[in-house]
């Protein structure tokens, strides 16, 4: 078998690299070799590879050939294959990408810890070389051998054989989730494919599968955790649970036959949830102190520009309204549709407690209470599927705190503003390149969704006269003329789009729905023109200068959210509810 190398900007810094060299592959790196010519040179093995090729921040990549050498090519002693470049193009701000032979001159390219900008650049780099056999992305593709292999190394800890028919569920903006079969039985893997991905976490994958596990035995309806994956079996963090039926489609959950059991059901898995202490659980589960968390929504709030006064608002809301601290209990931290698994009414599952967390109770309750969570039910306040008398009545029947309005509200806005930081973030994860997923970019703009949800929250609090004025809204420039326009061209490309869907399996079709969002946003945007706000009214704002007692401040804001929410979201309920309310649409 060839011997292959590395490439890197800094490879020799690299902690992670070198494990995965050593534990999984059997070879030892050497440190720099300066700039673009930089290699690890790795020696012989039994494994399925032996080239491993880093893309770091700032390397360039496209257009590189597989070439052959001859041993004496100056700086290339020993190496019997190489990448050349040719007509270098930037990507930027790219993680890492792995290439490894497999067997013969046949290659499998995998990307599983970078981003797609770069697998499409090796893609079309590798085209037409007579050796290559595959080419596939970990993380996108099914069947990804890499995973496969690490996997089994994973299954074998638990007593279980190899995986089969593994397959990347769609959806996971942030965790991965791929559903396979062993001796049998049916599976699903979460996990991070690189530690980057845990970095700003409170708690590791080894912590949540504590927490699921002690659910479990509190008598939640929460997934069996199987095995935690390992370093060594160099395919990121994440642990192996047996899978449950059930779907956690909201839209197929809202049409159950019968929502107000399932309201009985999630109000005393939730019960049961705040009923697990501290000493079952790991000491590095986090505790919420409510007025960090609202200085830290304002540092993500600076860092994300300062310039959305509705935001601003909800922060300044939140600083004057903080209740006293109660006893915390544990808090799932993402109770919501989505999350839930349903089987003909009947709850069958609680998903992703990776922000799980002690606090107030009431947050819970009012996260998946939120309107974005009810996925078109906006008047089912209760996850969508009844009334929150029900609901609360329900959860303290079944040994629930009791449940106090005031706090149930804090706690909605505290999460509104919460959502709507974590929604702009997406679009600094993408710019950082960290991660350059489609979803990122198109995520970032239901910020504006939030945005409208805290103006109709909180707008009682301003002057009556205020409230009743009604007002119309800027209806964007009307029909182009002449050549194509920015929204002709989007829809053209969309439409494109539809017409290959046919072709399209897994996790790429979903990527395709998401790429025709994107689209219609580009349009509707160019159309309607929003406006943006100010950095120095937000200031005012958060000092307390500037708020619903200002005349006209109202009608600013509500005139803001619509047209905002007009081109990112022109279907989200709440878009509805505020236009008859500030509009008088019928």
């Amino acid at each position: 078998m060839a011997t292959h190398f590395a490439q890197s900007l800094g490879i020799g810094d690299n902690e992670y690299i070198a494990d995965l060299a050593g534990n999984s592959l059997g070879v030892e790196p050497f440190g720099r070799r300066g700039a673009m010519g930089q290699f690890v040179k790795v020696g012989r093995t039994a494994a399925l590879a032996d080239i491993v090729l880093v893309l770091n921040p700032g390397a360039e990549i496209c257009r590189r050939e597989i070439g052959f050498l001859g041993a004496a090519e100056p700086g290339f002693e020993g190496l019997a294959a190489v990448l050349h470049d040719s007509e270098m193009r930037s990507i930027d701000d790219c993680d890492m990408g792995l290439v490894w032979q497999l067997h013969g001159d046949g290659l499998l390219v995998s990307l599983g810890f970078g981003n797609p900008t770069v697998e499409r650049g090796l893609r079309s780099a590798l085209v037409g070389i007579p050796s290559l056999r595959h080419t596939c992305c970990m993380g996108e593709s099914e069947g990804e051998s890499l995973l496969h292999v690490g996997l089994t190394r994973a299954l074998a800890r638990a007593g279980l054989g190899a995986p089969v028919r593994l397959r990347r569920l769609t959806g996971g903006a942030t965790m991965e989730s791929w559903r396979f079969e062993a001796d049998g039985e049916a599976f699903v893997l979460r996990r991070a494919p690189s530690p980057a991905f845990m970095e700003e976490r409170p708690f590791g994958h080894p912590t949540e599968a504590a927490i699921i596990r002690a659910a479990k035995a509190a008598g939640v309806t929460a997934p069996e955790v199987l095995v935690e994956l390992q370093k060594s079996d160099g395919i990121g963090s994440g642990f192996v649970m047996r899978a449950l039926p059930g779907t956690p489609d909201p839209r197929a959950i809202l049409a159950s036959a019968s929502p107000a059991q399932l309201v009985q059901q999630a109000a005393q898995d939730l019960a049961r949830i705040h009923s697990i202490g501290a000493a079952d659980l790991p000491a590095d589960v986090p505790t919420l102190d409510y007025r960090e968390g609202v200085e830290k929504l304002r540092e993500q709030f600076e860092e994300a520009g300062g310039d959305r006064p509705i935001i601003a608002l909800g922060l300044r809301w939140l600083l004057d309204n903080l209740p006293e601290p109660v006893e915390p209990v544990l808090n799932h931290g993402d109770f919501r549709l989505g999350n839930l698994l349903v089987e003909d009414s009947q709850l069958t599952g609680v998903l992703d407690w990776e922000l799980a967390h002690f606090g107030d109770w009431h947050e819970d309750l009012a996260f998946g209470c939120m309107p974005v969570w009810r996925f078109g039910a906006y008047d089912k306040p209760a996850l969508g599927l009844g009334s929150l008398d029900e609901y609360f009545a329900a959860y303290e029947a079944v040994g629930g705190r009791p449940v106090d309005p005031e706090r149930f509200r804090f706690w909605t806005v505290y999460r509104t503003v919460w959502w709507a930081l974590g929604c702009l973030k997406m679009a600094a994860y993408w710019r950082s390149g960290e991660d350059r997923m489609l979803e990122r970019v198109v995520i970032s703009r239901r910020t504006s969704e939030q945005e409208l949800d805290l103006l109709l929250m909180l707008e009682k609090e301003a002057l009556e006269e205020e409230r009743r004025i009604k007002f119309q809204p800027f209806e964007g420039f009307g029909n182009h003329f002449g050549e194509a326009g920015v929204e002709e061209l989007a829809v053209a490309i969309s439409e494109w789009l539809e017409s290959i869907k046919p072709a399209m399996t897994g996790h790429d079709r979903f990527q395709l729905a998401v790429a025709r969002n994107a689209l219609s946003i580009i349009g509707r945007n160019d159309r309607i023109m929003p406006a943006g706000g100010l950095i120095e009214d937000c200031d005012r704002i958060l000092e307390g200068e500037l708020g619903f007692k200002t005349l006209g401040f109202l009608e600013e804001r509500r005139k803001e959210a619509l047209e905002k929410v007009e081109v990112d979201s022109p279907k989200y309920p709440s878009l509805a509810v505020a236009r008859r309310k500030w509009l008088g649409d019928d």
